[in-house]
């Protein structure tokens, strides 16, 4: 597997046009399911985001609720000290940070948390499945998941094969002081891509109650489209349209509920 540290000691995420376009679709879908979570005002809310960077999602959420309280997991050491700096920056109270490797034992008591939120970090994992048992034992009865993967079903594969994508890809990979290869982040990185089919019924399997399932957007970050605007802005033209149909999509999104 890769040292998610080293990665992480400069600039972690490539940032292209078109990656940029995909998270914040990404994103947007998220916070649309956060909210529905927690609607009832009136409810204490413990939230967990495991792979939470530097707490880029738990900041986007909405820090001022009162009833929520945020934790986030990470398993570099040097994103987690960032997420520090930046809630004592913040001055926030409402949310603690942790090192913890997902692919052992999540650092919590079972039945605790209202929602978990587990955004394109499964494909990561040596045993999804086990995963995923954990997850559910951290949950509350009838409380949520949210998580989001890379499409390995993606129909537009061959296309990219056509106009040479990867040529491109490799500009993608490039941190402060180091390279990271295509190559390392595909075969050493994503080494449990699923398509939604598997997703899902890996979520069944494991006691969880599908309660929403869509596709994120039908092209990712590749940088080739920071080349080809006309092709960027066709492939926006048309994600409005057919973003929601996930066999379309480059990403999956699937919320689920815990069965007790």
């Amino acid at each position: 597997m890769l040292d998610y540290n080293k990665i992480c000691e400069g600039t972690s995420y490539y940032k292209t046009t078109a990656e940029t376009y995909f998270t914040n679709r990404l994103k947007s879908k998220i916070k649309k399911l956060f909210d529905k979570a927690t609607n009832n005002p009136e409810k204490r809310h413990n939230i967990l985001d495991i792979g939470c960077y530097i707490g880029t999602d738990i900041f986007m959420l909405g820090l001022g609720k009162k009833n929520i309280q945020f934790y986030g997991t990470d398993i570099s050491k040097e994103v987690i000290k960032r997420a520090k700096m930046l809630t004592k920056f913040r001055n926030v109270k409402n949310v603690e940070f942790k090192v913890s490797d997902s692919n052992k034992k999540l650092p919590f008591k079972d039945n605790f948390f209202d929602l978990i939120i587990c955004s394109e970090v499964i494909e990561h994992l040596k045993n999804p499945s086990k995963f995923l048992k954990d997850c559910h034992k951290k949950l509350k009865k009838g409380g949520s998941l949210i998580v989001t993967t890379p499409n390995l079903g993606y129909p537009f594969i061959k296309f990219g094969k056509l106009i040479n994508v990867n040529k491109f890809r490799e500009q993608e990979f490039t941190r402060i002081g180091k390279t990271i290869t295509k190559e390392d982040w595909d075969e050493k990185g994503h080494i449990s891509l699923m398509n939604n089919k598997e997703l899902f019924k890996l979520l069944k399997n494991n006691n969880f109650e599908i309660t929403a399932n869509e596709g994120v957007s039908i092209f990712g970050g590749n940088s080739f489209f920071d080349y080809h605007l006309t092709a960027l802005s066709i492939m926006i033209l048309l994600d409005s349209i057919f973003h929601r149909f996930k066999s379309l999509s480059h990403g999956i999104l699937i919320s689920a509920k815990a069965l007790k």
